[in-house]
């Protein structure tokens, strides 16, 4: 992929950086260290994904924008949540979505951390949940989000499941990003050498669940 950055949304004088390979090994996924970013700036990015060896064949661009650390003495704000998607609570698109990442984006925060539980990989997402009012919850479904994580790519799954929602999407587009792990990433209030005694998994050995959602 190629990275580019500069310090205005039209991306005049813009830094080019070439990225990382973007492998199915990795999912697609890349990563990207950028240096010399001057401090208390609004940065803009833009990623394109170039074909293997040919940069003619160029894949949907990806814009974003975070904001620097100031060295200077000033005030900052940042939002923070956590717990997305848990027992059963999924995306409803009639209901707006995770609409809480629309009203956090129009704040501008500086920087927004995630306190962990980003995914609950060790809770499914059926297609409806009941309401205390008696009203139905629609969930989106996906095929990995159908039951509880196990392989490394039900893991993937889980946080793909949360990146189909449109407010998150922008909100991480436009806000920097602190992402903290809790238990959920992995499974509930696990530990090191844990045997599960759940009937949902197949793999009880939590050390092993462990190193695949890594």
């Amino acid at each position: 992929m190629l990275v580019e950055v500069a310090l205005d949304p039209e991306f005049r004088h813009a830094r080019r950086i070439p990225g990382s390979p973007l492998l199915a090994s990795a999912d697609f996924t890349g990563k990207t260290l950028i240096d010399g970013l001057p401090a208390g700036s609004d940065v803009y990015y833009r990623i394109t994904p170039l074909g293997d060896g040919d940069h003619d064949r160029a894949g949907q661009q990806l814009t974003g924008h975070f904001r620097t650390v100031a060295r200077a003495r000033r005030d900052i704000s940042f939002v923070w949540s956590g717990d997305l998607g848990g027992q059963g609570w999924g995306i409803d698109v009639d209901r707006g979505g995770y609409k809480i990442f629309e009203a956090m984006r129009k704040l501008s925060p500086d920087f927004y951390l995630c306190n962990g539980d980003n995914i609950y990989a060790d809770d499914p997402i059926e297609a409806t949940q009941v309401m205390h009012n008696g009203q139905t919850w629609k969930n989106l479904v996906t095929e990995e989000k159908s039951k509880v994580a196990e392989t490394l790519d039900e893991y993937r799954g889980n946080y793909k499941y949360n990146l189909m929602d449109e407010n998150l999407k922008r909100f991480y587009a436009e806000v920097g990003q602190i992402q903290q792990w809790d238990d959920h990433e992995t499974h509930n209030n696990w530990y090191p050498g844990e045997i599960l005694d759940d009937p949902l998994y197949t793999e009880k050995r939590t050390d092993v669940l462990k190193w695949r959602s890594v």
